[in-house]
């Protein structure tokens, strides 16, 4: 059941773009293994935080909130975000075509990672619920280790294989993998501004929500 749940938990959208874009990237193999050992880092950790009780901590501390408080800090972030997305969307560059960067270093993509593991893990069901077997059905803190290494082993399996396949077959998966990170970078390009845009303007309205209810 574990690594049934890790499985579907690594065939996320997100987690495999920036794994494929890497892999269309110089020096592809050390910069997605930084990534894959990044992610599974912040898995890791997430997984230790929320089996010694981070989520017990947020239910008991986010309620002795001001709702005011709360309400304004949304407005203000979806401020923020709304007017970084329109500038993106409205700035003469724009125009011309997306060139990825090519100096991206093993470190900053570990660190990048890391990050997505420890902020997406604890909003993942499939992840949740295996944390939810692995606390029932074990008692020691060497058996938690345990298993949180087991999931994060199939968590990342598929991104191995990724990797495996551009170092087997280098030629024919460097042309497949530069297609799709050419795809997956001019998408992002063209609609991550209005994205963001967009989650601006939801954390403006349902902070006026919050004010006014």
């Amino acid at each position: 059941q574990i690594a049934a749940l890790a499985l579907l938990d690594s065939l996320n959208i997100l987690t495999l773009a920036i794994a494929v874009y890497l892999l269309g990237t110089p020096r592809p193999v050390p910069r997605t293994l930084a990534y894959i050992a990044g992610t599974s880092l912040g898995y890791f950790t997430a997984g230790v935080i929320l089996l010694h009780g981070w989520r017990v901590l947020f239910e008991a501390v986010l309620p002795l909130l001001d709702p005011v408080t709360i309400g304004l800090l949304q407005i203000l972030s979806g401020i923020v975000l709304m007017a970084g997305g329109l500038h993106a969307i409205h700035r003469p560059v724009r125009q011309t075509v997306f060139r990825p960067p090519v100096r991206i270093s093993p470190l900053a993509v570990f660190i990048l990672g890391a990050v997505i593991g420890l902020l997406y893990a604890p909003t993942d069901p499939r992840h949740n619920m295996a944390l939810g077997l692995i606390a029932r059905h074990t008692e020691s803190e060497a058996a938690l280790l345990s298993w949180l290494l087991w999931y994060n082993l199939f968590y990342i399996l598929p991104l191995l294989g990724m990797v495996v396949l551009r170092v087997l077959w280098p030629e024919r998966s460097r042309i497949v993998f530069g297609w799709l990170t050419d795809a997956i970078s001019n998408f992002f390009y063209r609609t991550l501004p209005y994205l963001v845009a967009l989650a601006g303007c939801l954390l403006i309205i349902y902070g006026g929500w919050r004010l006014l209810a």
